[in-house]
């Protein structure tokens, strides 16, 4: 058999619609600086969707392996079952709505190359303009603290993780957790357990995409997950009860207050919902009348904006006024880096520069940083200000018309 250097393993859960961009992604990343050269790569899905039947071609730059479930095991099962077919010297264990960037394998393979360490670890994106891990947390010196791993999973996802096949636990292949979301915070904390040593590469290679962020596990899910993983590690010796109750805070409590939040938060959250589901249906509706947010500044004649707040908001209003030819200087926020390379961001505390107009896309904003805003810029706008302002247009001209008729 051909010797395998990396093992790429992929569970699917009504997931044929991501077959084709995960393979072209792999095949461009083996591509970057002739990597296929030096690398044998294999792919190894595995259908844990019984009711959706797959047919997944070879490709010549890796070989393909497609296992199917005969019922649905749950992602832990999945990736153990990866695992147990992997041949690689390493193996990397992606979800299928993963991204990552074209030169992703090859930084990561040479960083735990050249590190000799069994954990690789890169930064990423959680969405287009926010990164996994800020430039002020240093990660790198807490990598190796098992500690901070039970107060905190600081690991987005494992398509972040480059791993050497002989140092996953048997543990984390022997005891299955039923209860999806935990399943790799269990393996990093049994592998530290276990003397395995991390490495972090601080290049930012993998990308949480908004998809998944839709369709992930919730708060009281995640929470029981991790109450079955604690269980398991207290069982199989890993941790014991003192381990958790030692830490200053510990990540199942976290999750505890999150899942139990007060009435005040929930009020709060409740209210930012509501006023967010009202600029979406607002804006929507202009669009369905072909009313484009980009024609209220050209009838005010701004030609550079710059965008506060690169948020949800903040990301589509982005992506339109950048297509109606107006041009976005830049953005505004505390912790964004665009994942495209195509926007500039500052923070507030930043020189800023020139723009006709700051557009807020925040649902709220503190006094104390909108004084700050309005002492560095002359114009500043609020985008569901605007939004209201071409809907009641909109509306004025539609009486109009029906009383010329």
């Amino acid at each position: 058999m051909e010797q395998i250097d990396i093992s790429v393993i992929i569970p699917l859960y009504i997931g044929k619609q991501y077959c084709y961009r995960l393979l072209e992604m792999l095949k461009e990343n083996l591509m970057y600086k002739d990597l296929y050269k030096d690398v044998r790569l294999e792919v190894i899905f595995i259908n844990d969707y019984p009711e959706e039947k797959i047919t997944i071609l070879g490709d010549d730059f890796f070989r393909v392996i497609l296992i199917e479930h005969e019922k649905n095991l749950g992602i832990h099962a999945s990736r153990i079952e990866g695992v147990h077919r992997a041949v690689g010297h390493y193996i990397i264990m992606l979800d299928q709505d993963d991204l990552v960037r074209e030169n992703w394998l090859y930084s990561q393979w040479h960083k735990i190359e050249n590190s000799n360490t069994d954990y690789c670890i890169c930064n990423g994106w959680v969405d287009r303009f926010h990164l996994i891990w800020e430039n002020d947390i240093e990660f790198d010196k807490k990598v190796n603290d098992l500690n901070y791993y039970i107060q905190v999973n600081p690991i987005m996802s494992p398509g972040q993780v480059i791993i050497k096949r002989e140092s996953i636990p048997t543990e984390w292949r022997e005891n299955v957790i039923k209860n999806n979301g935990a399943d790799d915070y269990m393996l990093w904390v049994m592998a530290l357990k276990r003397g395995y040593s991390f490495v972090v590469n601080e290049a930012c290679l993998f990308y949480h995409t908004p998809e998944r962020t839709r369709n992930s596990v919730d708060d009281k899910k995640m929470l029981e997950s991790l109450r079955e993983v604690k269980k398991i590690l207290i069982s199989s010796g890993v941790l014991n009860e003192l381990a958790f109750q030692k830490a200053h805070v510990n990540i199942i409590e976290i999750f505890e207050k999150r899942a139990m939040q007060s009435l005040d938060e929930k009020d709060y959250m409740l209210w930012r919902m509501q006023k967010k589901e009202q600029i979406f249906r607002n804006w929507l509706e202009l669009k369905l009348k072909n009313v484009e947010l980009a024609r209220y500044f050209k009838e005010s004649g701004i030609q550079e904006i710059a965008i506060y707040g690169m948020g949800d908001i903040g990301r589509l209003f982005y992506q339109e006024i950048s297509m109606s030819g107006l041009l976005v200087k830049y953005g505004i926020d505390k912790s964004a880096k665009d994942y495209e390379r195509k926007l500039n961001i500052y923070r507030i505390e930043d020189d800023l520069p020139e723009v006709d107009a700051v557009i807020v896309t925040l649902v709220k904003i503190p006094e104390k940083l909108l004084e700050k805003l309005h002492s560095k810029v002359s114009h500043v706008l609020y985008l569901y200000t605007i939004i209201e302002e071409l809907k009641e247009q909109e509306y004025i001209s539609k009486l109009e018309n029906s009383k010329n008729l």
